[in-house]
C-alpha cells in the first residue's frame, strides 16, 4: 500500500545553500576549488596580459597616426582606455562584496550599482572601437582586431564572477557562524552609573 503522506518539499534555494555548505566544509573540495581558481587566475593573467599588450599597441599606433594627440604622448591613450576596464570591474567587485549598495537607498544606490557597469561598457566600447579603427578596412582584419578587447573584458569578468560567488559564499558562511556564536553566548550587561 502506498504511503499516504506526501513527500517533503524542499525549496530549491535551501538545496543550493546546502550544496554550498557541503562544498565549503569539505577540505578536499575547498582545495580543489582553490586550485581551479589559481589555474584560472594564471590563465586570465596570461590572456589579459596578451590582450592588453595587443590592444595597447593598436590603440597607441592609431593615436599616433590620428593627429588627435602629440605622437610622444600616444602611449597614454591605451592606458587611459584599457585601465578603466580593470578599474570598473574591481569597483564592481568591491561594491558587491562589501554590500555598499545595500547601505544606501534611492539615487545613491543606483549610482553604486550602475556606475561601474557603465564605466566598463564605455571603456570596453572605446577599446573595441579604437582597435577596429586601427585595423585595415577588411572584415578579416577588423574581426582579428576585435579579439583583444573582447578577450580582455570577458576573461577578467569571468574570473571576477567566480571571485564574487566565492566571496558571497564565504560571507554567508561567516555570517552563519557569527549568528550561531551570538545566539550561544549569554547576554552580559554591565551596570552603568
Amino acid at each position: 500500500m502506498p504511503d499516504p503522506t506526501p513527500p517533503l518539499a524542499i525549496a530549491p534555494s535551501t538545496l543550493a545553500a546546502a550544496r554550498v555548505a557541503v562544498v565549503f566544509t569539505d577540505v578536499v573540495l575547498r582545495r580543489l576549488l582553490f586550485g581551479v581558481i589559481l589555474v584560472m587566475t594564471a590563465v586570465v593573467v596570461g590572456v589579459a596580459g596578451a590582450a592588453f599588450f595587443t590592444s595597447f599597441e593598436a590603440i597607441r599606433d592609431f593615436a599616433e597616426r590620428s593627429g588627435g594627440i602629440r605622437a610622444e604622448h600616444a602611449w597614454l591613450v591605451p592606458l587611459l582606455v584599457d585601465s578603466f576596464i580593470f578599474i570598473s570591474s574591481a569597483a564592481d567587485l568591491w561594491f558587491t562584496v562589501t554590500g555598499a549598495a545595500r547601505s544606501v537607498d534611492g539615487w545613491a544606490q543606483r549610482t553604486i550599482i550602475w556606475s561601474p557597469k557603465l564605466l566598463l561598457a564605455l571603456a570596453a566600447s572605446g577599446s573595441f572601437a579604437l582597435n577596429i579603427a586601427h585595423a585595415a578596412p577588411t572584415w578579416a582584419a577588423r574581426g582579428v582586431a576585435a579579439i583583444p578587447p573582447i578577450a580582455l573584458v570577458l576573461t577578467f569578468e569571468i574570473l571576477l564572477a567566480v571571485v564574487r560567488r566565492a566571496a558571497a559564499a564565504r560571507i554567508a558562511r561567516l555570517s552563519a557562524h557569527q549568528d550561531a556564536g551570538a545566539s550561544e553566548q549569554p547576554s552580559v550587561r554591565t551596570a552603568t552609573t
